[in-house]
């Protein structure tokens, strides 16, 4: 089967797109995770984005329309629907990887291992761990919600930095206070 090499907007105006759905989904040309739109370092991209991706990938809702909403936010001024339909999956191929490898990397650093349910709060701690996002940003704005915005459009480094930072020093504090008692 050969497919011609056609832009998004054709795509999206096929009338039996069945073919290219096919090739997008088993197709290893179209999933090859390559920055041809040159999105850059994800570390780059705003704190908000990189949260709403990853709050859409732990919740199993990443199609190729979310896909596009996603290049669309990164890439402002490019007319998105004027690229290839390769170029633009490959894209989004490279997206999804690196935002996955910054989720685990995040889950890793960012992890508490202090939790124990001597006090008999592992349900509470399970709850806040659903509010991750939230408590990300509430964090970051010390608890100001007129500033969620700012913290949102800051860049996920300098966010995931700060929450590194102060990670470690919230177990620097508890190990301190431990050998206290």
């Amino acid at each position: 089967m050969k497919l011609a090499r056609i832009k998004l907007k054709e795509y999206l105006q096929l009338e039996d797109s069945d073919e290219y759905n096919f090739a997008i989904k088993f197709s290893g040309f179209f999933n090859e995770p390559i920055d041809s739109m040159g999105i850059g370092d994800v570390y780059q991209l705003k704190f908000g984005l990189v949260k709403d991706i990853q709050q859409d990938l732990a919740d199993g809702n990443v199609n190729l329309e979310k896909q596009i909403e996603y290049l669309v936010r990164i890439k402002e001024g490019l007319d998105i629907y004027n690229c290839y339909l390769d170029e633009v999956t490959k894209t989004s191929s490279y997206l999804i990887e690196k935002i996955i490898e910054l989720t685990e990397i995040e889950g890793e650093m960012l992890s508490s291992n202090s939790y124990n349910d001597e006090n008999g709060l592992e349900e509470y701690y399970d709850k806040l761990a659903k509010l991750g996002v939230i408590l990300q940003i509430r964090s970051l704005a010390n608890n100001d919600v007129t500033k969620f915005e700012d913290i949102r459009n800051t860049n996920y480094q300098t966010c995931f930095l700060e929450l590194y930072t102060r990670n470690i020093e919230s177990e620097i504090h508890k190990k301190q206070l431990k050998k206290q008692k």
